[in-house]
């Protein structure tokens, strides 16, 4: 099904023209007879064919003459001889090799050593191999430079198909790691169909036990019901009998003492009695279970709408502390610490008949209202990983919307509620229904950076400053990347990791380790990175190893920062011991004094937000008047918004690169405008 029965037909493996014609001198035993075989002798003396010989008186003239001959017979188009710097020729190659041999002839005394020369200079030109240029038949032994020429060529194109294939098999990876997580999700599904069978089939025995035993019962009380209407027949008798005796006693006046008429006391009859009682009662009970029922609802709306009515709880985990029954989430081999922590704390869905179910956490103010419940259980409603990036976006663009339009801004908790009830029509139980299920899914979920980042925002490990701060870095990287490149789409590694320490100049050279591991697992081989690639995400929206780590240093980077502060402020010192009040100058120089690189109004920036000034600029007046502030308020106002170190991106490396915008000069003439 994922089509790994046969290669692509782009790709075509069989042996090129070079490979199929070059033999090895000497091997492969004897040629056919119309099969010619040219060495570098033969060439050689196949180089001067047609050339004068002419007589002269002096044999380096006839030689001379002789060699610019043959150089003049150069194929055209081919450099000369004679020019700077010509390129390796194997007809002038061959030439020259038949003229050292006529040098050879006249050398006298030295004709034995030239000729070793110049053998062994034959064996360091030409190589082993030949091949046909022209004629199929006939087979030219080749100099190195010309078996070079073509093994490179052959390089080249070995080379983009292994980069070809390299993707088809990272092509095929992917499939058989979807396949794997198919057959895994088969596979929790079978066993989970054989547990539910198994559960069944003891509800079965247990059911036909009690079936037994209801049977058993049942004839029980059959013959009891026999015995006690033989014997109300038998006091019937009894009764008849009785009147008679009595009729029969009667006096002269034909009358006995006065006695009660039992029959006109009954009011349900002397044979019906038991049977008609029974249905009364019965229908008296059904009549106060409506009664009942409809006091119920009316108990279940008063408590939801007493859950509508009492105020929100703060961004907190619910479930961290909660003494429940849990099961750990699914996490994945490169989950972060905190997202297998928080992992643990989902709850199990419940042990109980019918479809499964999830705990809640009760209606309590401290809980959220997305998760406040007058249940008990709430159905599970599986999301997929797909599903749940497709929701967090859909929430992420629906609160910048309604941040824009309130004066006010919710938390991303507040929200969600909202939204939930908005998607829902305004009924409560199905909103809560969802929120439970998507705390488990984010839970499940934690390995990936954008999950992660919802829940941390949610829960308020994270303030959402985070989340845009994420968006502006993102953004700017897209910006950043191909201005240094000047490319489109590729730039070297080497390039990359200069571009990443300029974007990035506060992380430390372990970030930076590991933002190139990140990246040879996204690109593992070549020279040049498609950088368009290092943001795209897959079917299920999961981004690539690189932009993963960027993410998870981002957020932990910010978290360290914010930690560091909270160290610094909790060591100013107080005006008297176990007071938390100190002086608004004091706690102005210790975050100066924290990070020199922020500016003064950035930090009065900080300090305002924390003593909720309205401006900057009252910092300092405020510090001359000697104000002082209560220093839980200020951390807590402080860490609502966004607390960061300036430089944990750069901006200024994206100015660079940017082009400056055209200011009309004053006084100056507009340009003409064109006549039509």
């Amino acid at each position: 099904q994922i089509g790994l029965r046969s290669a692509p037909r782009a790709f075509d493996w069989r042996p090129s023209r070079l490979r199929a014609v070059m033999f090895k001198h000497g091997v492969g035993g004897r040629l056919p007879p119309d099969v010619r075989r040219n060495d570098w002798k033969a060439q050689a003396k196949s180089s001067v064919d047609g050339v004068r010989d002419e007589k002269y008186r002096s044999n380096a003239l006839r030689i001379e003459v002789k060699l610019a001959e043959v150089l003049a017979r150069t194929p055209p188009g081919e450099p000369r001889a004679l020019e700077d710097h010509p390129r390796p020729d194997k007809f002038r190659t061959a030439a020259c090799m038949e003229l050292l041999g006529d040098l050879c002839d006249i050398a006298g005394p030295f004709s034995a050593p030239l000729r070793t020369i110049r053998e062994e200079l034959a064996k360091g030109i030409y190589s082993d191999y030949y091949l046909a240029d022209e004629d199929a038949r006939s087979f030219d032994q080749l100099p190195f430079f010309s078996v070079a020429e073509r093994l490179a060529g052959e390089k080249v194109k070995m080379a983009e198909e292994l980069t070809q294939w390299q993707e088809v098999v990272a092509e095929r990876d992917r499939a058989v790691q979807n396949l794997e997580e198919s057959i895994q999700t088969t596979r929790t599904s079978v066993n989970r169909g054989l547990a539910q069978n198994e559960a069944t089939a003891a509800k079965l025995l247990a059911t036909q036990a009690r079936a037994v035993e209801a049977n058993a019962d049942a004839r029980a009380a059959e013959d009891e019901l026999r015995k006690l209407r033989a014997e109300l027949n038998a006091t019937k008798e009894e009764l008849l009998l009785t009147r008679a005796e009595n009729l029969q006693l009667k006096g002269p006046t034909g009358a006995l003492t006065p006695r009660p008429d039992w029959n006109a006391l009954d009011p349900f009859g002397k044979e019906n009695y038991e049977s008609e009682r029974t249905l009364d009662l019965t229908k008296a009970v059904l009549d106060e279970l409506e009664v009942f029922k409809a006091k119920t609802e009316d108990l279940v709306k008063l408590e939801e709408a007493q859950v509508l009515i009492e105020p929100e709880a703060e961004a907190t985990d619910p479930f961290v502390g909660m003494d429940i029954s849990r099961t750990p989430a699914a996490t994945p081999r490169n989950a972060p610490p905190a997202a297998s922590e928080a992992a643990k704390q989902t709850p199990a869905p419940a042990n109980e008949e019918g479809p499964p179910r999830l705990r809640t956490l009760g209606r309590g103010s401290e809980i959220p209202r997305f998760l406040r419940s007058v249940e008990d259980k709430v159905l599970v409603k599986k999301l997929s990983k797909r599903d749940t990036e497709e929701f967090i976006k859909q929430v992420w663009e629906g609160k910048v919307k309604s941040d824009a339009a309130r004066k006010l801004p919710l938390a991303l908790h507040e929200y969600l509620y909202e939204f939930l009830r908005g998607k829902h029509g305004g009924n409560h139980p199905s909103a809560v229904e969802e929120g439970y299920n998507l705390m488990e899914a984010l839970r499940k979920f934690s390995y990936d950076a954008d999950v992660m980042l919802f829940f941390e925002v949610l829960t308020g490990a994270l303030c959402e400053g985070v989340y845009h701060d994420r968006n502006v870095m993102t953004k700017a990287l897209e910006g950043y990347l191909p201005a240094v490149a000047g490319h489109e789409n590729l730039i070297s590694r080497e390039d990359l990791y200069a571009a990443l320490h300029e974007f990035f100049p506060s992380k430390s050279e372990d970030d930076h380790a590991g933002l190139r591991k990140a990246l040879f697992k996204d690109n593992p081989e070549g020279e040049f990175v498609n950088f368009l690639k290092l943001f795209e995400e897959d079917a299920n929206l999961n981004q690539g190893e690189f932009i993963t780590a960027i993410y998870e240093q981002h957020w932990m980077e910010i978290n360290k920062y914010v930690e560091q502060v909270r160290g610094v402020l909790n060591g100013v010192a107080r005006k008297e011991p176990g007071s938390n009040i100190v002086s608004l100058q004091s706690v102005r120089d210790a975050l100066r004094a924290h990070d020199p690189t922020k500016s003064d109004m950035d930090i009065d920036v900080q300090v305002a937000r924390g003593a909720q000034f309205g401006t900057s600029s009252e910092v300092t007046s405020q510090c001359e008047l000697a104000a002082e502030v209560d220093m839980a308020s200020f951390q807590a106002k402080l860490f609502v918004g966004l607390v960061k170190r300036v430089d944990n991106f750069s901006l200024k490396a994206l100015l660079k690169y940017a082009k400056p915008k055209e200011t009309p000069v004053e006084g100056a003439a507009a340009p003409e405008k064109p006549e039509d």
